[in-house]
């Protein structure tokens, strides 16, 4: 199910570059939060705002959105990708 819109303000902080990260932890949390975004949007944010992604699978799906992952956790776990996410910002 698609959500109706994205909680107040996201899409405006995300396009406006203020957000520093966004998570994603499996191939339908890619599909259900880019849906939100055209091509041109999804450029936009992902120029400034890193994606990371919990295991390779999730990886793949955001690349056939044209989007690289920049943070991916070693275990497909979601303790694993917050530690991966620190690190990467350490």
């Amino acid at each position: 199910l698609k959500p109706r819109s994205l909680p107040g303000g996201v899409k405006q902080r995300l396009l406006a570059g203020e957000i520093d990260v966004v998570t994603f932890t499996s191939s339908s949390t890619v599909d259900g939060f880019l849906q939100h975004f055209s091509a041109r949007e999804k450029r936009r944010i992902f120029e400034h705002t890193k994606a990371a992604v919990i295991g390779p699978i999730t990886s793949a799906t955001l690349r056939e959105h044209g989007i690289r992952p920049v943070i991916q956790a070693k275990r497909y776990t979601t303790e694993a990708l917050a530690k991966a996410i620190v690190k990467y910002f350490s």
